[in-house]
């Protein structure tokens, strides 16, 4: 058996990596700054702090044309937190620009760049990570493609809705 260590974690692999709340944020950020057509995030929930984080990150490359779509679950599914507060945060990221779909079960946990970067795990990527939270990153279209219809096919659960004024 060959041991490789390395020196420097995230220098794991060129292409494939998995990653844990104190190793995934600096690689996942550069991905959201060089994304070049498409940005899709599932994340079940929503927190203040990566919302207001992202908005901010993406706002220049939604200048250059880059599509951001959040899938999150619809405020009367929250157990958690005030209907109030995700009310709010979906109307910052809906003023922001971005595309937003409210689902009511079954929200997976992932982010795809550009229909073929796979960033897929137990990571809330827009609420705060647990420590045993973990991603990993692919670069397949096919799971891109199969998790997309896997969201957005047609009869599926991602439903339009309008969210009461706050």
């Amino acid at each position: 058996m060959i041991l490789i260590l390395l020196t420097n974690p995230t220098e794991k692999q060129a292409v494939n990596a998995i990653f844990d709340t104190a190793s995934y944020i600096p690689v996942y950020e550069r991905y959201l700054k060089e994304a070049l057509s498409d940005i899709v995030i599932s994340s079940p929930t929503l927190g203040k702090h990566k919302v207001m984080h992202l908005l901010t990150l993406l706002k220049e490359r939604q200048e250059a044309g880059v599509n951001v779509t959040i899938v999150t679950w619809h405020p009367n599914v929250y157990r958690y937190s005030s209907e109030t507060h995700q009310i709010k945060l979906i109307e910052a990221m809906r003023n922001a620009g971005f595309n937003i779909e409210l689902i009511e079960d079954n929200c997976q946990r992932y982010a795809i760049f550009d229909n073929e970067i796979v960033w897929y795990g137990s990571m809330n990527l827009l609420s705060k990570d647990n420590f045993e939270d973990n991603i990993m990153r692919v670069i397949s279209k096919h799971i891109a493609t199969e998790l997309l219809e896997m969201t957005f096919k047609k009869g599926s659960q991602v439903k339009q809705y309008t969210l009461p004024l706050v």
